[in-house]
């Protein structure tokens, strides 16, 4: 993975791989103070991607208020697992229903397994 950036709630961040001995036990690390999102190396493809889904829902909910780091974990750990697997097993829904509709209308016509 080559570093890029993502957006979330309008702020660009900067997605960057560090090597797994100064990552201590994270896989990834949020700093909001410098808008970059850190992943272990040593992930793989997968676990990397949802690193990314997971810091983001921390933001999310930080920004609504639910800062209380050990009940958000918990809640941003069950998002990603859920939001990670919708994503990973309806990705043609999402990309021919959500991303690729100029109106936003749902084309139920093309459904999980269509290309």
């Amino acid at each position: 993975m080559n570093n890029f950036t993502i957006r979330i709630a309008g702020i660009d961040y900067k997605i960057t791989t560090i090597d797994s001995k100064y990552a201590d036990t994270n896989m990834g690390k949020m700093r909001a103070d410098t808008d970059e999102i850190f992943i272990n190396s040593s992930l793989g493809y997968h676990a990397r991607n949802r690193v990314i889904l997971h810091e983001s829902i921390h933001w999310i909910l930080r920004n609504a208020g639910l800062d209380d780091h050990v009940e958000n974990e918990k809640i941003t750990s069950i998002i990603e697992a859920g939001m990670y697997a919708f994503i990973r097993d309806n990705r043609n829904f999402i990309m021919n229903n959500i991303l690729e509709s100029e109106l936003g209308a749902w084309n139920f016509n093309k459904g999980v397994n269509d290309v």
